[in-house]
């Protein structure tokens, strides 16, 4: 966010937007003093201020600093390769998009990526369940008619044509978890970086930006067949990491996106890496700073504990778990149940016994 739209924010606005930033004592500061320090902090001439309760923790209740967030616009990414649309005219009668499918209270939808915001576009139940589609399923699909915002016709499923797509697949509750003792090969320099299909492993370094360029080059040497990145709280200047991840779906959410958008962002992610391992793929999910995902969670944590239990493997397929974490953050949940720890400095990665 640059000075000048901070500097149009209301004194209030701006305010609540230090806090959540980092900024120690925002009500006690003039409006220029909260923009210098809000700029400072996300430019990394500062470091955010944490509260802390007597014992020494951040309180239950604490949001993660924003210090890493930019005020942009809401993104969901796809894979390169898609030929996603750039513009869509409502005005015309029909337009293909491609988007994810989500079955909710409501009914079944379909989010799809159009001039960088989410955009859902309404589905008949009936021809999801003719198709036999679950959420996370990537369809390319027709839509408009009397309704713009109406699935007229599915014409691809996770990129097969429907007539060749087979539902017939197991649910992923029901495979059977077998631990594979079958390391993951990695490209490039991380040739000694050890882990195995099925694993979860934890990542964690003091510089944001580096991790987050570790991780994306880690992703992208590493050989499973089915790769996805996650990131919701990604800054402007570390946009260009994006670039570097050619092989791989891309679900990302930006500052200005709601805590709900940010959470169906997430939900996606983890059930499009479950329609992955169904049809017999070996899926990688890098999660860039996980603390931000706890961070925007229900209290009964339903997101955190569902990346928790995404790692599973089989004799077919497996789902593979790497949980990237700034080291000035502790999340006992992830840090004591992974099964490799790695500390990264100067974007290499060093093994934590």
């Amino acid at each position: 966010m640059t000075r000048d739209e901070l500097n149009d924010l209301s004194i209030f606005a701006l305010r609540e937007f230090a806090r959540r930033t980092g900024v120690y004592a925002p009500t006690s500061k003039k409006k220029e003093e909260l923009i210098n320090d809000i700029i400072d902090i996300s430019e990394g001439r500062k470091q955010p201020h944490i509260a802390k309760t007597k014992q020494g923790r951040p309180p239950k209740n604490y949001g993660y600093p924003f210090a890493d967030t930019f005020v942009g616009v809401q993104q969901l990414i796809y894979q390169t390769n898609l030929n996603q649309e750039s513009h869509f005219d409502y005005n015309e009668n029909l337009k293909t998009v491609n988007g994810y499918v989500e079955f909710s209270n409501t009914g079944t939808v379909v989010w799809s990526f159009i001039n960088l915001k989410l955009v859902c576009f309404n589905m008949s139940n009936v021809e999801a369940e003719r198709l036999g589609v679950r959420t996370g399923d990537f369809v390319t699909a027709s839509v408009g008619g009397e309704n713009h915002n109406q699935v007229t016709e599915i014409l691809m499923v996770n990129n097969l044509p429907v007539k060749q797509f087979m539902p017939q697949r197991p649910d992923f509750s029901l495979i059977e978890h077998i631990p594979v003792d079958s390391p993951i090969n990695f490209g490039g320099r991380f040739a000694d970086f050890k882990a195995n299909y099925g694993e979860s492993v934890y990542l964690y370094g003091s510089n944001n930006l580096q991790n987050s360029l570790a991780a994306a080059e880690l992703l992208e040497n590493c050989n499973t067949n089915a790769k996805i990145y996650l990131n919701i709280s990604i800054v402007d200047k570390n946009r260009f990491v994006l670039n570097q991840l050619s092989t791989c779906e891309k679900f990302v959410t930006s500052f200005s996106a709601t805590i709900e958008d940010a959470r169906h962002t997430v939900m996606l992610a983890i059930e499009r890496a479950k329609r992955m391992m169904e049809s017999g793929q070996d899926c990688t999910i890098v999660v860039d700073d996980v603390q931000s995902i706890h961070s925007i969670d229900n209290e009964d944590f339903t997101l955190t504990k569902s990346l928790m239990s995404l790692s599973k493997a089989n004799h077919n397929s497996s789902v593979t778990l790497f949980a990237l974490m700034p080291q000035n953050h502790s999340l006992d949940l992830f840090e004591k149940l992974a099964d490799r720890r790695y500390k990264i400095v100067d974007r290499n990665f060093v093994a934590v016994e």
